[in-house]
């Protein structure tokens, strides 16, 4: 099966890995419904590019690339639409950090204990880990943000538009054993929410618009 089609085989944590769109279709499988009264707020946002490296390192035991950690907005410090997609846009802007280097603290801190597409990237990142693998590439550029206050300070819809390009795996003898070179446009529907005075990812949707 494509491994760029919207729903990958859930039973295999290597699909995780996969292009972003059906990465994050996992989260469909951990849904959960809005509720909550009718929204009060929206917010549109722009993001700038992340940065991540394009080029594999061919080298005898590779270790994880030296992709920048993306900085906390200072509007994550807000508790309104503004901080909802400033969250969304952070935790997307971690997905391909957390692939390239294995570092998934900052990704776990916001992930909500049942969203789904969380904690199967965070097992890939783990499983890559262990089998001395690493990803590389992957740069993510979000175009535009849009969020809406479902329940007020408390649940918030986030749309996002998102350009992600090319990947490879490498694993520890330099060799290539996964890798995605088409630049693929998605749209991304997050669910963020407060919980205990802090932010957290419940659910994440992806829709493929181009490849």
């Amino acid at each position: 099966m494509p491994r760029t089609l919207p729903v990958p085989d859930v039973v295999s944590s290597r699909a995780v890995r996969f292009a972003l769109a059906a990465v994050l279709a996992l989260g469909l499988l951990g849904g959960c419904s809005s509720g909550g009264s009718a929204p009060v707020a929206t917010s549109t946002s722009s993001v700038p590019t992340v940065v991540a490296s394009t080029t594999p390192t061919a080298a005898a035991t590779p270790s994880p690339t030296a992709t920048p950690k993306p900085e906390r907005p200072a509007a994550m410090d807000t508790v309104n639409v503004d901080g909802a997609i400033a969250t969304a846009t952070y935790f997307l802007e971690l997905y391909p950090y957390a692939l390239n280097t294995g570092d998934i603290s900052d990704w776990n801190s916001l992930s909500h204990p049942e969203c789904i597409f969380c904690a199967g990237l965070a097992d890939e990142v783990e499983r890559q880990v262990g089998l001395s693998e690493h990803q590389e590439g992957l740069a993510t550029s979000i175009a535009s943000a849009t969020g809406i206050e479902v329940t007020r300070g408390a649940f918030f819809d986030v749309d996002l538009e998102l350009t992600q390009g090319p990947w490879q795996v490498v694993d520890k003898a330099g060799t290539v054993v996964e890798e995605s070179l088409p630049t693929k446009v998605a749209h991304i529907h997050m669910n963020v929410v407060r919980d205990s005075g802090r932010w957290l990812v419940r659910e994440a949707q992806a829709d493929l618009i181009e490849e």
